[in-house]
C-alpha cells in the first residue's frame, strides 16, 4: 500500500480560550499538542501533510503545511479535499491517506499498522463504541468526489456523512492506558486532563 498521511489542524479551536497560540501548539506536558501526532505518522506515512491555515506556525515540524482550498470554514472535510488535490498534483500519486486530527496526544503506537490492515474501502478508527471519522483511513477514489459534495446545496459537511456514501469499514481499538486514545484536547479542561495524565506524580 503506497500510504500517504495528513494531520487535520484547521479547526478554529473555538471551544478553547482566547489565545493567541493556536490549539495545536498549545503544550501538554512540555510538548505541542501536535507534537505528539506527528510522531505517530512520521517515518510510517510517506508524504506527511499538516492541513492548517498558513502562518499559524507549524512550519517548524518541518512538513508541507496545505491550507483549504475555500475561503470559508468548512471542517475537516475542506482538510481533506486539500490534501487529496495537494497529493493528486505529485506523482507517483498514493494510493491512500491516512488522517489524524491535530489535538489527539494519546493516538496508539499502532495506529498506522492497525488502520492499514484493510484497504479495500474507507476505515473509520473506533473506541469504547464511538467513531472518530478524522481519524481514518481513505483511499484517494473515495476523496475524488469531495469537492462536488461539498458544493451540494444543502450537503451535511460531516466527515461520516460522507464516508456513509463511500461505504466504510471499522477498526477497533481498545482502551488506552486509563485514557481513551482517541482522546480530543478542545477545552482548557482537556488540557489539564491530558497533562495530569502525562505528567509523573509529584515525589511524596
Amino acid at each position: 500500500m503506497t500510504l500517504a498521511g495528513a494531520i487535520l489542524a484547521g479547526g478554529a479551536g473555538s471551544r478553547m480560550q482566547p489565545s493567541s497560540v493556536p490549539k495545536p501548539l498549545l503544550e501538554i506536558a512540555g510538548r505541542p499538542l501536535l507534537a505528539y501526532v506527528v510522531e505517530r505518522l512520521e517515518g510510517r506515512v510517506h508524504p506527511l501533510l499538516i492541513n492548517s491555515p498558513p502562518h499559524e506556525g507549524f512550519e517548524r515540524f518541518g512538513l508541507h503545511v496545505v491550507p483549504d482550498l475555500r475561503l470559508e470554514r468548512l471542517g475537516p472535510l475542506a482538510g481533506m479535499e486539500a490534501a487529496h488535490a495537494h497529493l493528486s498534483t505529485g506523482y507517483p500519486q498514493p494510493g491512500h491517506i491516512l488522517f489524524a486530527p491535530a489535538d489527539t496526544p494519546f493516538l496508539p503506537d499502532d495506529f498506522v499498522s492497525r488502520m492499514t490492515r484493510s484497504s479495500g474501502c474507507v476505515r473509520i478508527a473506533r473506541s469504547g463504541g464511538r467513531l472518530h471519522p478524522t481519524a481514518s483511513l481513505w483511499p484517494m477514489d473515495a476523496l475524488s468526489g469531495l469537492g462536488a459534495y461539498l458544493e451540494t446545496p444543502g450537503c451535511r459537511r460531516s466527515v461520516l456523512d460522507y464516508a456513509h456514501l463511500q461505504g466504510f469499514d471499522v477498526e477497533d481499538f481498545p482502551a488506552g492506558h486509563g485514557i481513551d486514545p482517541f482522546f480530543n484536547v478542545n477545552r482548557p479542561a482537556d488540557l489539564d486532563i491530558a497533562n495530569a495524565h502525562l505528567m509523573p506524580p509529584p515525589a511524596q
